[in-house]
This record gives C-alpha cells, sequence and structure tokens, in this order.
C-alpha cells in the first residue's frame, strides 16, 4: 500500500504470465485441397480468442500472447532457391490483416518435405494483446521458383481461411468451413 497525503492507495500485484497453452488446433485432412502460394495468390488464417479452446480463452480482463505457431506445408518441387513470408499481424474487427506487424520472418520452402510436414516457429517477445484482439497468420509469396504448398481443409466448425484475390495484398473476408492446418501456442496473463 502506498500513503499519499495521508490518503491509503492500494496497488494491485503485477499480473503474471502462465505456462504455454494450446490456444486453438486444425489438424483434420477431411476435403483437403492443396494451394499453390505465388506472386499473385497469398493464403493466411484468421484467428480470434473467442475461438480458442474453451480452457485456453482469455477472460475479459485477461491478455494474451502467441509464443509458437505450428502449420503443415509441403513443396511444389526441388528448384534452386525461393522465399516465403511468414507475417502475423493484428486483424481488423472483419477478421482481414491490418498493417500492424506483430511478427515476420522470411522462410526457404526447400526446408519442407515434398509430401508435406509441421513446421514450427517460436515467437519471442511478441506483444500482449487484449482478449477482443484478433491475429492473422499469412503466407506470402517473395522469390525463387520453388513453391510452398498449404493444404485447405474443409472443417465444418471453424471458420478463419484467408485468400487473395488476384493480388497478394487484395484480402478477401474470412472463409466460413475451411481451414489451414494449424496449432496456435501461447499464454495468458
Amino acid at each position: 500500500a502506498l500513503a499519499t497525503r495521508g490518503e491509503t492507495q492500494w496497488v494491485p500485484a503485477p499480473s503474471v504470465a502462465g505456462e504455454e497453452v494450446l490456444f486453438n488446433e486444425q489438424t483434420s485432412t477431411s476435403g483437403v485441397r492443396w494451394e499453390t502460394v505465388r506472386s499473385n495468390h497469398a493464403f493466411g488464417q484468421f484467428l480470434h480468442p473467442s475461438t480458442f479452446i474453451f480452457s485456453a480463452r482469455p477472460g475479459s480482463s485477461d491478455e494474451w500472447q502467441i509464443t509458437r505457431v505450428e502449420y503443415f506445408a509441403a513443396k511444389t518441387a526441388w528448384f534452386s532457391g525461393g522465399d516465403y513470408q511468414l507475417d502475423l499481424d493484428k486483424a481488423s474487427d472483419d477478421g482481414l490483416p491490418t498493417k500492424e506487424s506483430l511478427y515476420n520472418v522470411t522462410l526457404n520452402p526447400n526446408s519442407v518435405a515434398w509430401s508435406g510436414s509441421w513446421e514450427s516457429l517460436s515467437m519471442d517477445g511478441l506483444p500482449w494483446l487484449d482478449a477482443t484482439q484478433g491475429v492473422t497468420v499469412r503466407f506470402t509469396y517473395e522469390s525463387g521458383s520453388s513453391r510452398l504448398m498449404l493444404p485447405v481443409a474443409e472443417a465444418p466448425s471453424f471458420n478463419g481461411f484467408l485468400g487473395t484475390d488476384e493480388s497478394s495484398s487484395d484480402w478477401l473476408r474470412p472463409a466460413a468451413n475451411q481451414s489451414l492446418l494449424f496449432k496456435v501456442y501461447g499464454r495468458i496473463r
């Protein structure tokens, strides 16, 4: 407690972050189709705390932070050179990516298996977000001949697949009943 000018004011203890938990995942391969990340076609996933696994949903006064993203991907073929960008951005209220970047990294599709594999990215030091803030994970083409391929699954109880229309920056609203294959982990405080 602090005593100021004869008044006593209680100072709340600092909030403590919990252990890493699984926020959400879509791993069902039902009705999968493959999409190739190209210069004019980018793909992604919208995520919102209200859709997290019930035990991992932040309360209205909580904050949440992503610590790790896993996604399933394949490559088209073994060609020399190739890069794609993975971006994590704050989402607008309608689920589209904003220009407010939380994380980005350039990766080479040649590290992914032809038949597909789970790729994992640890994301240290991301900002804490309030319980109403959604995010988007975006995959865009950077350069080279090798291409990244992403499976899109039919997901009757899941929404959020993002795609572009004729350019890598003209995003369409999140599609219902479709999703990338992903796992997102994080902490709540």
